[in-house]
């Protein structure tokens, strides 16, 4: 009974290996049709493996967006289905979104909100992380998309802000200079009096972060007060 279930481990570290270095993922498929194979690729730290060689592969190839979309849906539809009735579904819930987040995979976000449409368990874990979590500060600050699912689907608060080290999502894109990601924000009403501050020396509004590129400031500063009123002075666009 060992020896089995050693061989069955080997033969799904095996297959993440496989994976990662041919993007093959058929050979993966065939593996979940095995329950004790299945359920051990369905596992959070394996998924979040799943995750890190999807990122890894969207950087030479997309070309497999729907093989990997297929696989995804695969393992999380049937995680929930396994365990639809457990607890740990808030955790690994939790484990599989932060990851996703981190790296801005949307296939895996997508699926994970549509498949909690249809069970009561999944939605309440996931709402509990994005509407109680910092989990708009860990996602990939490029990865618009990501965002606006979290926030449309999850009901992200896109003015949390954890404290501490961590800056709110607004300054964090502003930090990692995402023009497009500030504009995401700036339009879900995020607070924009933190990062936005009046010159004492010129009378006008700039960035509380200096970026060393002054046009991108500009671009995002325009951005912002596009939407909003700071301090009494709004866009003369």
């Amino acid at each position: 009974m060992h020896y089995r279930k050693r061989r069955r481990d080997d033969s799904v570290s095996t297959a993440v290996k496989w994976a990662g270095m041919s993007r093959e993922l058929t050979t993966l498929k065939l593996l979940l049709r095995d329950d004790a194979s299945g359920k051990n690729l369905r596992s959070g730290p394996v998924l979040c493996e799943f995750i890190r060689i999807w990122k890894d592969a969207r950087l030479t190839k997309s070309a497999n967006d729907a093989k990997w979309r297929e696989l995804f849906n695969m393992l999380i539809r049937g995680y929930v289905a396994d365990n639809s009735a457990s607890q740990n579904v808030r955790d690994w819930a939790n484990t599989i979104l932060c990851a996703a987040a981190r790296v801005g995979c949307k296939p895996v976000i997508e699926i994970l909100f549509k498949t909690a449409s249809g069970d009561c368990t999944l939605a309440k874990a996931l709402l509990e992380q994005t509407q109680m979590q910092n989990i708009l500060v860990v996602t990939y600050p490029t990865k618009v998309d990501a965002a606006r699912i979290l926030i449309e689907k999850g009901k992200a608060d896109p003015n949390f802000s954890p404290g501490g080290e961590w800056y709110s999502p607004l300054r964090t894109a502003i930090r990692a200079i995402s023009v497009d990601m500030c504009c995401v924000l700036a339009l879900c009403g995020v607070n924009k009096e933190d990062v936005i501050e009046g010159d004492t020396s010129t009378g006008l509004l700039k960035l509380k972060d200096a970026l060393e590129d002054d046009d991108t400031s500009q671009i995002i500063l325009k951005e912002l007060i596009k939407y909003s009123k700071v301090d009494g002075v709004t866009s003369a666009s």
